[in-house]
């Protein structure tokens, strides 16, 4: 399976996001937008691994995450991935806890002999992807970036193990585990 860790987007935020996509979809049909129900910060992406794998994964994170306290999470601005743009995202910044949170799903996966690959850590929440042969010009960009709604802070309560299935209409995600934070 394919597989990946996770915070969630809170609900106020998902729908606030869910109209500007929509509108999104009209307005830039270069960009293959993001369906608000697959919004997620990745805290690490584990790839393809065995059941038992995601499973052994899962145990250790449970075991080093307790004690641990939900945290908030501050959405910063619109940003770009990729050069050529391909990607377009919500970026995060260095939000230490985050940091943290992520170092030590990426620490377990290490102790499991799973692969953490060789790029660092950059939080974001992925809002769409420019379709192949397609570009943005700066303008569109900033346009888009201008007209995000007002994002707020959210308190993250639990971590996800979530599946990702590619489909021809996008990655499809389903969450496996959940591992709640303390109050």
């Amino acid at each position: 399976m394919r597989a990946f860790v996770a915070v969630d987007l809170d609900e106020a935020n998902r729908q606030l996001l869910q109209s500007w996509l929509q509108e999104r979809v009209k307005r830039n049909p270069a960009v293959r937008w993001e369906k608000p129900a697959q919004l997620h910060v990745t805290l690490h992406f584990v790839g393809d691994v065995k059941k038992s794998e995601l499973q052994a994964l899962y145990t250790r994170v449970s075991e080093s995450t307790v004690g641990q306290n939900r945290f908030d999470l501050f959405p910063r601005d619109v940003q770009t991935l990729g050069n050529p743009a391909r990607v377009l995202c919500l970026g995060f910044g260095l939000q230490p806890r985050l940091l943290e949170v992520a170092d030590l799903v990426r620490t377990c996966s290490e102790e499991c002999g799973l692969s953490t690959g060789a790029k660092p850590f950059f939080a974001h929440l992925t809002l769409g992807r420019v379709r192949d042969k397609q570009t943005l010009t700066g303008a569109e960009i900033t346009e888009i970036a201008a007209t995000l709604p007002d994002l707020q802070a959210w308190t993250v309560q639990e971590i996800l193990f979530k599946e990702s299935s590619l489909l021809p209409g996008g990655a499809q995600h389903r969450v496996v585990h959940r591992i709640p934070l303390d109050d």
